[in-house]
């Protein structure tokens, strides 16, 4: 099936959410080093526990992160396209893997050294304050999810995940159906 070829490696970063603020200068860094890599629908691109060394933009495609239990029961924690990073924790601090992306369609990811990411973040302060922005958003995501598995039940949990799909009407927007 065919693909619109990738974006520009410096246009896509500065797509993404986590290079918010990022300069043009720190862009071009990080593209300087970073590639291309293409993967067929059904791909395992890295798995938990795996060692990390690079952080990871979707050009084009879907990737879902998830988390094997020892006995095999997989969690979905969840799904990325265009523009979304992942494997930020595994690049910043050169740890094991946290999930495992699958791909979701034919993807097109673009793969930023966690050494060069640090480099830069020492180089570039409005990519350092990007980076910080993007964990604390992270953390504060992981502590919310944290307190609804303890202060709500099953059907509260799923009331506020619908109520968090919807749009500002409260419908479904286009992309989540």
């Amino acid at each position: 099936m065919w693909q619109p070829p990738p974006m520009d490696t410096v246009q896509l970063l500065a797509s993404a959410p986590f290079f918010a603020g990022a300069s043009d200068a720190a862009l071009r860094h990080l593209a300087a080093s970073s590639s291309m890599r293409s993967h067929p629908k059904g791909a395992i691109v890295c798995r938990q526990g795996d060692s990390g060394t690079a952080m990871l933009v979707v050009a084009t495609g879907g990737l879902k992160l998830v988390t094997v239990s020892y006995d095999g029961e997989e969690v979905l924690l969840a799904t990325v396209g265009p523009g979304d990073a992942f494997g930020e924790l595994a690049a910043l601090d050169d740890g094991p893997r946290t999930a495992t992306a699958v791909t979701l369609a034919p993807s097109t990811l673009l793969s930023v050294p966690g050494d060069v990411l640090r480099s830069a973040m020492g180089m570039h302060p409005g990519l350092l304050q990007s980076v910080t922005s993007a964990l604390a958003s992270l953390a504060r995501k992981a502590t919310a999810q944290r307190c609804d598995l303890v202060f709500h039940d099953l059907p509260g949990r799923v009331a506020k995940a619908l109520l968090e799909l919807g749009g500002p009407d409260g419908r479904l927007s286009s992309i989540n159906r």
